[in-house]
Order: structure tokens, then C-alpha cells, then sequence
């Protein structure tokens, strides 16, 4: 497995005009994250698509860890459970 490791974040989503439904991941300076665009670092774009690619088991999981143990349960009102649920939100599109 590669060494290599994923743009750090935050990322961000946006809409371009440059096609009628294209969207872009970013980088917190609004840079196209490389994953979408060339780049010269093949190793951070896979880096970016393994991450991407997880990105429904990590919000799977974070929503078992919701239901189990936030709202009323061991993490209830704690910093995890205010992580845990700005995290689904964002992934959601909600306010995170």
C-alpha cells in the first residue's frame, strides 16, 4: 500500500460554469484538489481518490456511531458527538 497521503483539509464542493452540471472538489484556497485536475503528484491524487472512495463506509460508520452512542447515549453533549454530527452534516449538505 502506498505511503502516500490525501490533501489535507478542509475540502470544499463547488459549481463551475464551465459545464451545466460540473462540480469541483477544493482546497481550502479554492484550488481544484488533485483529483479532479492534473497534477504532478500521481501519488497524492490516489492518495485523494482512496479517500474519496471510502468517503460511504466513513459516513456509514459515523452514522452507526450516531445512532449508538450519541443523543442520549455514552457521548451525549461531548466533543465527539459535535464532530460526528458536523461531519454528517457536511457530508449531507447541511450547515457543518
Amino acid at each position: 500500500m502506498s505511503n502516500a497521503t490525501h490533501t489535507p483539509g478542509p475540502w470544499g464542493c463547488c459549481y463551475t460554469s464551465n459545464h451545466a452540471h460540473d462540480y469541483r472538489l477544493t482546497k481550502p484556497n479554492f484550488d481544484t484538489l488533485p483529483v479532479n485536475a492534473p497534477s504532478n503528484d500521481h501519488s497524492e491524487q490516489r492518495a485523494n481518490a482512496r479517500l474519496i472512495a471510502a468517503a460511504p463506509d466513513l459516513l456509514a460508520a459515523l452514522e452507526w456511531l450516531r445512532d449508538e452512542y450519541c443523543e442520549g447515549g455514552a457521548l451525549d453533549g461531548t466533543e465527539a458527538e459535535r464532530r460526528i454530527l458536523a461531519a454528517i452534516a457536511k457530508a449531507k449538505g447541511g450547515a457543518a
